[in-house]
């Protein structure tokens, strides 16, 4: 979500471009609040259930963007002072698309309480549900690109070093999240971020899952051209095997929110809660193998596709917008007209936002001075 592309002088990965395309629309869909039923403790047909394992699938959206950041970033000439000055510039585009999205939630969409100019602050620098929390999200990636040089250093001169740290990630990283879903299924009892290692765990960072993602991203990345010659003869079995893998995996962690839910009393949030579990994590990996089958023929959807991953971070920044505006003034109307009662309805009405969003972007970046905000 967050390289520089030009089409012209960039080479493109065809694959990668369908995934970070399908991170998009899954982000849009979920902060639409018109994404897939899930009211499981209120409603408890088998339809509701089902929807609610069908909606698991989104929490593949943000794991995508930190797996396609690693993929690129770890795989390509690395420059400390450009790097440097992209990381200061996400820094500074998060304070000031923070402000705006939060100053839009106040004053428009009259999200919450009033705030003063302490509040407003306090709101930049840790976020807030409702307002600006998005920008989570490039907090954390601001993050990986901080510790990202030593990473590509012994990416690029010490393979057995890097390996080494991109093991140790996974095993720690998913071992206290799998540990955590094992613990609250025998003990009854939900058991959620739970640190198994004690003070003996070096990885502490929040949102730790954006780090394993990101390696992981790097490490296939690495030997993305060893995957595609060894599966070359197997391109027909790979997508109806990844996609059972998918469908299996989206109905453990259903089942486990449905288990979860009923434990607390409140219906547990399968997307944002889901990004660190090992359900997510298999349906991550069978989505990148699904993608190898993919490849641009040149067509008006490829191309749609390649400009669309090309500037999925002005759609990250414009979508916060839209989708504040379309749940306070347009779902109200359209739920009242039973417009928007099923997948397909429900499904249009994101690519539209995702296109208005695309063309919002393509617009801003034609006009000087206000081209560097994206």
């Amino acid at each position: 979500m967050s390289r520089d592309c030009n089409m012209n002088k960039t080479k493109r990965i065809d694959n990668i471009d369908l995934l970070e395309s399908i991170a998009m629309f899954f982000v849009i869909v979920y902060h639409t609040k018109s994404d897939i039923s899930h009211n499981i403790l209120e409603e408890h047909s088998t339809v509701d259930n089902i929807d609610y394992c069908v909606r698991s699938i989104l929490s593949t959206c943000v794991p995508l963007f930190f797996f396609c950041n690693g993929f690129l970033l770890f795989n390509r000439p690395f420059d400390l002072k450009k790097h440097l000055t992209k990381t200061f510039k996400l820094f500074a585009l998060a304070l000031i698309w923070g402000s705006l999205s939060a100053s839009f939630a106040q004053f428009v969409i009259h999200s919450g309480e009033p705030f003063c100019i302490k509040e407003f602050i306090s709101v930049l620098v840790y976020t807030k549900v409702g307002w600006n929390n998005h920008i989570w999200y490039l907090q954390a990636l601001i993050v990986l690109y901080l510790i990202f040089p030593l990473l590509k250093n012994s990416f690029d001169h010490s393979k057995p070093i890097f390996k080494y740290a991109v093991i140790m990630a996974f095993l720690i990283i998913m071992g206290c999240n799998f540990f955590c879903e094992i613990a609250s299924i025998f003990l009854g009892k939900h058991i959620e971020n739970k640190n198994i290692f004690l003070g003996y765990n070096p990885i502490t960072i929040e949102h730790s899952h954006s780090l394993m993602y990101f390696l992981i991203g790097g490490t296939i990345g690495c030997y993305h051209d060893k995957i595609m010659e060894l599966l070359k003869y197997r391109m027909n079995l790979l997508l109806p095997c990844s996609l059972l893998v998918i469908i299996c995996s989206s109905v453990l962690l259903g089942l486990y929110g449905i288990y979860v839910s009923r434990l607390e009393g409140k219906v547990w949030d399968n997307v944002w809660s889901g990004y660190g579990t090992i359900f997510t994590f298999s349906s991550v990996i069978s989505l990148y193998i699904a993608s190898l089958s993919y490849h641009s023929k040149g067509n008006g959807m490829n191309n749609l596709i390649k400009i669309i991953s090309c500037n999925t971070l002005g759609i990250y920044f414009l979508q916060d917008f839209y989708t504040k505006v379309f749940g306070k003034f347009c779902l109200p109307y359209l739920s009242t007209y039973g417009l928007i009662d099923n997948y397909i309805e429900k499904i249009i009405c994101c690519f539209l936002i995702m296109f208005l969003c695309l063309l919002t972007t393509l617009v801003i970046k034609r006009i000087p001075i206000i081209q560097k905000l994206l």
